[in-house]
This record gives structure tokens, C-alpha cells and sequence, in this order.
């Protein structure tokens, strides 16, 4: 993911190119996708709660870099991009626990625009979204 988030020219491309490889990750590997975000709160094994944890600040460093590197970007509080992606986490979850993980791509263009909602102006995130998704198609 690291890879696929440094890639972008500008916010938006990072985080498309890091939500899909985030999403074409754990669709592939439905096992992955429930340890980071079903098993830490049905009280799976012990170790599913520390990566989830471990996955929501990786995923966050991510994002807040990536927004620190965008100068239209916002500035907000540290806490915002671990906050946001705790909210990613729990709409893969949504997913996975209904058997519906190998789909999670279909969350990718709401997903992205919510994210840029947080960095940019009222009206902006729609129109950054889509220019990101096209670019990548």
C-alpha cells in the first residue's frame, strides 16, 4: 500500500491508488480482511485487536502524508486520519461479515470522495474524486 499511496501526483491520486490497493488486498485474502476488521470486535483471537490497531495507524501515517504533500489540502489535527480510517475499517467490515468481502472495490469511489471531504472545500471532493477514478481507468 505504501507503494501504491507514494505513487500519486497529488492527494486525491494517493488516496485512490491506496484505497484500491487496500481493497484489492483484502478482497483477495478474505481471511486478512476479517482478522483487520470483523474479528476485533466479535473477540476473535488475541491478536486481531492490536492489527487492527496496527492497520488503522499504518493506513493513517499513510493518509496524513499524503495530505501533508498536497498544498490545497487542509491542515487538520493529527487525530483526523486514524479517525477516518477506523470509519474505512468499519465499512470493509460491513462487507466481510455479510460474506460480501471479494466486492469490496465497490467502495472505493464513495469511499474516496468521503476522505477528501475532510481535506478540501465544500464541492471540491466530488469533482477530485472522479478526475482520480479516471485517471486510473
Amino acid at each position: 500500500m505504501r507503494g501504491a499511496c507514494e505513487a500519486g501526483e497529488d492527494l486525491p491520486g494517493r488516496l485512490e491508488a491506496g484505497l484500491r490497493a487496500a481493497l484489492e488486498m483484502l478482497a483477495a485474502d478474505p481471511e486478512l480482511a476479517d482478522r483487520l476488521t470483523v474479528a476485533p470486535c466479535l473477540g476473535g483471537d488475541d491478536g486481531a485487536p492490536d492489527a487492527q490497531t496496527d492497520w488503522i495507524d499504518r493506513f493513517g501515517a499513510l493518509l496524513r502524508d499524503a495530505a501533508a504533500s498536497d498544498p490545497r489540502a487542509s491542515a487538520e489535527a493529527d487525530f483526523l486520519a486514524p479517525f477516518l480510517i477506523g470509519g474505512v475499517r468499519f465499512q470493509i467490515g460491513r462487507l466481510v461479515s455479510k460474506g460480501e468481502g471479494p466486492d469490496l472495490l465497490r467502495l472505493l469511489p464513495g469511499t474516496l470522495e468521503a476522505l477528501l471531504a475532510c481535506y478540501f472545500e465544500p464541492g471540491e471532493p466530488r469533482g477530485l474524486a472522479r478526475a482520480a477514478l479516471a485517471s486510473r481507468d
